[in-house]
């Protein structure tokens, strides 16, 4: 599994965390030290592989930045810096990222970028990504369904996306990460706001079934508890 929006992350004994304008590193996630010569952006979120981090910012000159070591920085011209870049992740050999309205991957380490035109279609607040078991998946936190009415999508190869939306409810889902066989994501409205999937997906056709909270990556819901 590779990134999401956590803004972390861990290579080689070294965390690095990104936010407004900096980037942190520690070699203990105790005691943390500030970059310097970081290009100016709101950075949210970082992944790393191999011998590469890329991170992805919502605003500034550029929107996406490489690194090898998580100290020194280069910035990536070829992000749309018209968009709002929430999350970025890792697999099959390319760099995705996720923002409002457009999702664009990498096949060069983070240097150059295609926007997928499939998602030029509708408006959506793409907040979280994550691949775990040959598998992306990504979630939407717009809660209005004329605009976005999908609330998460799959993909095997980070280009080409499947909806799915069959029993998931319009909540805010703000977050999706993997663990012990299942995508867990969750969200800051709605009454369920916890909902999990294996990481099998079935065929599109599964979709069709009429269980009450069910899609064709087999979600289930949960009510978060506040103590």
């Amino acid at each position: 599994m590779h990134g999401s929006r956590s803004g972390r992350s861990l290579p080689a004994g070294r965390f690095v965390a990104v936010s407004s304008n900096s980037v942190l590193t520690s070699p203990d996630g105790v005691t943390w030290t500030s970059g310097s010569g970081i290009p100016i952006g709101g950075w949210t979120a970082i992944t790393y592989v191999g011998v590469q981090f890329v991170a992805v910012a919502t605003s500034g000159s550029n929107v996406a930045m490489t690194s090898p070591d998580g100290i020194a920085w280069t910035a990536q011209p070829g992000l749309d810096v018209r968009r709002n870049w929430n999350a970025v992740s890792y697999g099959k050999d390319v760099y995705v990222a996720a923002g409002d309205d457009w999702m664009a991957y990498s096949s060069d380490a983070g240097v150059s970028w295609t926007e997928n035109e499939y998602f030029t279609r509708k408006s959506h607040s793409w907040e979280s990504i994550s691949f775990a078991d040959d598998t992306f998946v990504v979630v939407n936190s717009d809660t209005d369904r004329r605009n976005s009415p999908n609330r998460v999508m799959t993909s095997n190869d980070g280009i080409t996306w499947t909806p799915h939306d069959t029993g998931i409810q319009m909540n805010a889902w703000q977050a999706v990460t993997y663990g012990a066989g299942l995508f867990v994501a969750v969200a800051s409205s709605g009454t369920d706001r916890v909902m999990t999937s294996p990481s099998t997906v079935p065929d599109s056709s599964a979709g069709q079934s009429s269980q009450p909270v069910e899609t064709p990556v087999q979600v289930s819901a949960s009510r978060a508890r506040r103590s």
